[in-house]
């Protein structure tokens, strides 16, 4: 209730690539990514507060990546259109839409 917020700790182990977005104090978007962590290499660890409008896209072919918050032990999280850069909500500016995917299975194997 007092706003304080929560930190985020990712620690990328192995594998990749793994990509963050986070909007910044003057609401540009900075995206970053671990594109390979090999089973020799050392482990990659990310810490940044939890209250800032921020994405994880986790969609590595393999890898093992190790996430946690900590902060109050109890705390609400709240959607508010008064945000700083409110105008970006609804709007996923982390996603590079213009990629191309491969089509989705028809069919669980």
């Amino acid at each position: 209730e007092d706003g304080t917020d929560i930190d985020e700790v990712m620690t990328v182990v192995s594998g990749g690539p793994f990509r963050w977005g986070f909007t910044l104090q003057d609401g540009s978007i900075a995206r970053f990514q671990i594109d390979k962590v090999g089973l020799e290499d050392k482990a990659v660890r990310i810490s940044y507060h939890g209250l800032g409008m921020h994405a994880g896209l986790m969609d590595a072919k393999q890898g093992l990546l190790v996430a946690f918050a900590h902060g109050p032990k109890e705390f609400t999280m709240r959607y508010q259109a008064d945000v700083p850069h409110a105008q970006l909500l609804g709007t996923n500016p982390w996603a590079d839409v213009g990629i191309s995917l491969p089509p989705a299975p028809g069919k669980v194997q």
